[in-house]
């Protein structure tokens, strides 16, 4: 009997957004072989489906207690306290667990990026996308880097930003992996009245276009839709406000991430991704995978997922009434929204992302020469 290879993931994500559904993909991907897995995450990452898969395959956990804010500070004023610091954190962790893989998810700059030192084998996921060269510090730690890891991110555009800034020593073993949807079971007997967007509530995510955009499909349609966002973030209380102070408190709502995709996906008309910043969108491919049409932005991995005028319209970046245009097409176009919608569901089912991301995996894991 082979002993099992040990797996320790590294992780921080918060309790809902695609790099969460990344971390429950990747627990059940491992969960179908004979490995000894521990998770490290902080303590948002403990709770739901992942602490269900955790259970479910006898996997270990350990919290990790985030860094303060004093700390935090001085990472970003010093980057290389920061690389110190992880260093440290990182190496305790490969002595404790003695993993022949190392995962990290997500793996950026400012966050565990010392671990390209390490001679460990590790995956490192990227799931943002950077905007700007590395600092002189981290373009000098990269030519250090060992080699012995596979670099990956979620959409081709993604990766075409990190080779632009990122330098090729640390882009040479990079390539790109679709995340596949969230696991819905919808039912199509409920009433479909939702235009939906779910993301944090953040500049990156445009929730400002996406209530001018609401506004002007209330104005100029008279069926009985509202638009729902799920999620929280830094603009919420400005977004209430607004809502109230243009009249729309009947029809826009702001509401906490659902924990029943099954309910909210069943009530869901149209999905709307006003994004200014996207590597994939998660639930734009769940909604895709339903028949459900989207209207997106024309920015990151958006245009990768949806094909204009097929299963869905992408607009241009900020132009709402480009995007409340699109919106009020598929709710007075009836044959044009079955249109959509079938096209959506069967391009899913024909490219069946889930298959072709856990083949995917395996063949990195190969290219590593870690057998599972």
């Amino acid at each position: 009997m082979f002993a099992k290879n040990k797996i320790l993931i590294i992780s921080s994500v918060d309790y809902f957004g695609g790099t969460r559904t990344y971390l429950e993909n990747l627990l059940r991907f491992y969960g179908n072989y004979r490995v000894d897995l521990t998770l490290v995450a902080n303590n948002t990452t403990f709770s739901g489906k992942i602490n269900d898969l955790l259970k479910k395959h006898d996997f270990h956990s350990h919290i990790q207690p985030g860094n303060g804010r004093i700390v935090s500070k001085i990472r970003a004023l010093f980057p290389v306290v920061g690389a110190v610091i992880d260093l440290i954190s990182i190496n305790k962790l490969v002595k404790q667990y003695e993993p022949n893989l190392l995962v990290i998810t997500p793996f950026e700059p400012i966050h565990y990026f010392v671990s390209l030192l390490l001679r460990v084998k590790k995956i490192l996921v990227v799931h943002s996308y950077p905007s700007s060269k590395l600092s002189i510090f981290f373009r000098i730690l990269s030519k250090f880097s060992s080699g012995n890891y596979q670099l990956l991110t979620v959409s081709k555009a993604a990766l075409d930003n990190i080779k632009q800034y990122w330098p090729p020593c640390i882009t040479k073993n990079s390539s790109y992996l679709y995340n596949p949807p969230n696991h819905v079971n919808q039912n199509n007997k409920t009433k479909k009245n939702i235009i939906l967007t779910m993301g944090h509530l953040e500049w990156y995510k445009d929730p400002i276009t996406w209530l001018d955009t609401a506004e002007l499909v209330i104005k100029q349609t008279r069926k009985p839709v509202c638009f729902e966002w799920r999620g929280d973030g830094s603009l919420k209380n400005h977004l209430l406000v607004e809502i109230k102070k243009r009249g729309l408190s009947n029809n826009v709502f702001i509401k906490a991430p659902s924990n029943d995709l099954n309910d909210l996906y069943s009530r869901t008309l149209i999905y709307f991704q006003p994004s200014i910043v996207e590597s994939q969108g998660i639930s734009v491919i769940t909604a895709q995978s339903l028949g459900i049409p989207c209207v997106v932005t024309n920015v990151g991995g958006l245009p990768e997922m949806i094909i204009n005028g097929k299963t869905g319209y992408v607009a241009d970046c900020k132009n709402f009434s480009q995007m409340a245009s699109s919106i009020i097409s598929l709710i007075n176009n009836h044959k044009k929204y079955e249109q959509l919608s079938n096209n959506s569901k069967f391009l899913s089912q024909s490219i069946n992302l889930e298959n072709k991301w856990k083949h995917s995996m395996l063949n990195i894991h190969q290219l590593l020469r870690v057998q599972l």
